[in-house]
């Protein structure tokens, strides 16, 4: 075994990182195309949408797979710096004691095709001028000589992606050399219904959904929601039930296992608090009952009770989901109350002391007797506190029986409908719900419910005609929703710098409803890009899952793959095709041309026609792909593509990685530091806010300071998108500049004749939002407005414009942007302004 490891380090050090490194990547085959990682279910993370395919919140890890980074002075030589690694695994195996040698031999030696401890599958930061070239950018380059790269084979991130047992990756970052060691992770599309679909398996996976949330409203008496309220809503209740132990679900994901607990004597009951505005909800425990008692189940000795756990975000997504969000595995629980929120509306409401200091008050009748002193009451004198916003709502805190008795409220106010607790609180939780309720929740066993509403609404009156503003408020907790526009309206006047021409759009265009929305269409056109010199040309880089090349809409610069050839997994390693279908969408919303190119169908125009798209291909026929690789990618760009005009990249992917997760800050470092070098470089890197209704904390690589996240909303509900994560809205000002909204739900564009016949299709997601940013960047230092030496330079230049036409009065153009945008953020979620195709 050790003349194995000398021949491996031999080879890599004659080849000196050259052609064979590269191929040696090449033979990268992701684990996740043989089966999911032990422990993490079929699908990885899934989107929080109706879907054919199991939901699941949990990261998905690569088997035995690690990322490797060294430290600078190791990566100078990372040769050198693996056949070090090699002793120093060799020499750790050596000081085990002999039984604990023998037990990882074997587990190294089962766990690898390899007969060594671990194997180089993948570099970070390779040299410059070693990866192959193809298609119009490979001839330029030839042509400009091998010095023409800008790039640097220096980098703030390098290292090596290895096959390894899980004691060798331990023992790995005891090494000298190595900085930190962490998991590989399946980076996915953001897009909704596409993975593994047929063409109607999406769409009769929302139907079901949707049937299943018209079954949960009959049940509970539930009604819709007016069509202004919160996008994320599918049913609502009344605000009693959410304390009273009536909200079940009839749509349980098979994945809810709660052994002891969850049985067939068992009913499930989900207990709530409003939340965001207080018209939204926020689960907070689910408890196991006795379907003929309704008493809480026990097991050993403890009550049956779960309850929200912020340390643990994914899990509590899953059984919980957020304020105004569905739970993964019960998506059709209610999301917010029926009626109203505040006194103006209420049928019944309670008086305001006329000292704010004093605590408010209501005599309450319960329907059973509950414990009081010495006897049982229940009649009872209840005294509460102001709370929620604008301190508009009560929360009980105590009840006075005859005789003087006092109850008091076993949860802390600080607790309450938080989703925190210790075991003590989750122990006197059900007591809680059913005697005080919470914060504009009124007890369970109130008989007649009580308001929780106070008559007087402390809101200011509200100006009828808000002007957006600048510099956006980011606590607004009630906009007004703006207008659609129309759907060629006259560019505006707000912003006067450099601008591309712009044409008449070609008959038998369709003008997709994104393009409208954010006025890449108007009656003067769409911009053109004809005429420009090569050397002007912008090319932007779509790391995704390919492009298909031969399609008539598409201007093809080239491309680069990190897959291997393998037919039995459906994976293939031409950049130039696109079994997926989703990079091909993503490059039509960019670069459709404006010609017609597809008379015998309805084709479209892009933001940005006929600007040149590479390939760099990291995802599989199935959506998927490995972190390392576009980590690898976005370094590649940086060595080769700038040489070759990439001046933007597109990320429409993510990976969740649970920010309590011990691996957390080794992959915000290892990323952050690859993307922030992009930033760095001049490269403007959009990438997909995600999908998944949550902030973007956990999500790479939209959790990096240095990428442009972008955020989706509905051009037809002039809303945000119900999946799109965010960012939260007392977050910093430097993490809030670098967010970015646009349309995101129900776009066409181009995709491969594999995924649709026609060429064409239409997708939703986060993923179809970025390529908007991404084409508007490259119209942007087309034109010449956008000279940054980094990204975020030029997306400064994108943003100061959108708030002009933010603030825009010009006679005749509507009001822009859209309800839940920066400046009239909901529920504390921060999206960003709407992008403005200004250039």
């Amino acid at each position: 075994m050790l003349r194995l490891f000398v021949v491996c380090i031999v080879c890599l050090t004659l080849t000196s990182q050259s052609i064979q490194a590269d191929r040696i990547i090449r033979r990268f085959n992701l684990a996740a195309q043989s089966g999911p990682s032990q422990g993490s279910p079929a699908g990885g993370r899934r989107l929080l949408t109706a879907s054919n395919e199991p939901s699941s919140g949990q990261e998905e890890l690569i088997t035995n797979t690690w990322v490797v980074v060294l430290k600078r002075g190791a990566a100078q030589d990372v040769a050198a710096a693996t056949a070090r690694l090699v002793q120093h695994v060799r020499l750790a195996r050596a000081a085990l004691p002999r039984a604990a040698a023998a037990g990882a031999a074997a587990a190294s030696s089962s766990s690898s095709d390899e007969e060594s401890d671990f194997s180089v599958i993948g570099s970070l930061q390779r040299p410059p001028n070693q990866a192959p070239q193809a298609g119009a950018a490979a001839a330029a380059a030839a042509a400009a000589g091998p010095g023409a790269s800008s790039g640097s084979s220096s980098g703030s991130v390098r290292g090596l992606v290895v096959k390894a047992a899980a004691h060798v990756a331990q023992q790995l970052r005891s090494a000298d050399d190595v900085a930190y060691v962490f998991a590989d992770r399946v980076m996915s599309s953001q897009v909704e219904g596409l993975a593994g679909d047929t063409p109607d398996a999406a769409a009769a996976a929302a139907a079901a959904a949707a049937a299943a949330t018209a079954d949960q409203a009959a049940a509970t008496g539930a009604v819709e929601p007016p069509l202004a309220s919160t996008a994320r809503r599918t049913s609502c209740v009344g605000a009693a039930a959410l304390s009273q132990g009536s909200i079940t679900s009839r749509a349980l994901n098979p994945n809810f296992k709660w052994p002891g607990c969850y049985t067939p004597r068992a009913r499930l009951v989900w207990m709530a608090s409003r939340c965001g505005d207080m018209s939204d909800i926020q689960y907070t425990a689910v408890l196991a009952l006795n379907r003929t008692t309704g008493a809480v189940l026990r097991l050993r000795g403890q009550d049956c009770i779960l309850r929200f756990d912020s340390s643990k975000p994914v899990w509590s997504q899953q059984r919980f989901g957020g304020c105004g969000t569905a739970a993964t595995w019960a998506p059709d629980l209610p999301t917010a109350t029926c009626g109203a929120t505040s006194a103006s509306a209420a049928a019944s409401c309670l008086p305001v002391p006329a000292d704010p200091a004093a605590a408010v008050t209501a005599d309450v009748r319960l329907s059973s007797e509950i414990k009081c002193g010495s006897g049982t009451a229940s009649r009872l004198h209840y005294s509460g506190i102001r709370c929620g916003p604008d301190n508009a709502f009560v929360q009980w805190r105590s009840a006075t029986g005859p005789g003087g008795c006092v109850v008091l409220n076993p949860v802390p106010a600080s607790s309450q409908g938080s989703g925190l607790g210790s075991n003590g609180v989750d122990r006197f939780q059900r007591f809680a719900n059913d005697v005080f309720g919470s914060c504009g929740v009124p007890p369970g066993k109130a008989e007649p419910v009580p308001s929780a509403i106070l008559c007087a609404d402390p809101k200011p009156p509200q100006d009828p005609k808000p002007q957006p503003s600048p510099n956006p408020d980011p606590q607004t907790l009630e906009p007004s929703p703006s207008p659609s526009p129309s759907p060629n309206p006259a560019a505006p006047t707000a912003y006067s710098g450099p601008r591309l021409p712009r044409v008449p759009v070609a008959a038998g265009e369709l003008v997709p409803a994104g393009l409208s929305r954010i006025e890449a269409v108007t009656a003067q056109g769409v911009a053109s890009t004809a005429g420009l010199p090569t050397g002007q040309q912008v090319v932007v880089g779509v790391i995704d899952s390919g492009v298909e090349a031969t399609h008539p809409d598409i201007t093809y610069a080239g491309g680069r793959s990190w897959l291997d050839a393998n037919a039995s997994t459906g994976a293939e390693d031409a950049p130039d095709t696109d079994a997926y279908g989703h990079g091909t969408h993503v490059a039509g919303i960019i670069t459709a041309l404006n010609s017609n190119a597809d008379p015998a169908v309805e084709s479209v125009v892009g933001i940005s026609p006929g600007t040149p798209v590479f390939s760099l291909k990291i995802l599989d026929a199935k959506g998927r792909g490995a972190m390392s690789n576009m980590l690898a990618a976005v370094q590649w760009v940086m060595a080769e593509g700038l040489a070759q005009g990439i001046r933007v990249i597109n990320l429409s992917l993510a990976a969740y990685v649970n920010p309590g997760s011990p691996d957390y800050q080794a992959v915000f470092d290892a990323v952050c530091g690859v993307m922030k070098d992009a930033n760095d470089a001049g490269i403007f890197v959009a990438v997909a806010a995600g999908n998944y209704g949550d902030d973007i904390k956990g999500y790479f690589p939209a959790a990096c300071p240095t990428v442009v996240a972008v955020t989706a909303m509905d051009p037809a509900g002039n809303e945000p998108a119900s999946f799109s994560n965010f960012l939260q809205a007392d977050s910093s000002d430097a993490d809030k500049a670098r967010v970015v909204a646009a349309p995101g739900v129900n776009i066409k564009s181009t995709t491969s004749y594999t995924r649709d016949a026609s060429g064409y299709k239409v997708l939703s997601g986060t993923s179809q939002a970025t390529p908007h940013v991404a084409a508007i960047a490259a119209n942007c230092i087309l034109s010449g407005a956008c000279t940054g030496k980094t990204g975020l330079d030029n997306l400064a230049t994108i943003l100061a414009a959108a708030q002009l036409r933010a603030a825009s009065t010009v006679s005749g153009s509507p009001q822009y942007g859209f309800s839940g945008d920066a400046s009239s953020t909901i529920n504390g979620k921060y999206r960003g302004l709407l992008v403005w195709s200004a250039f």
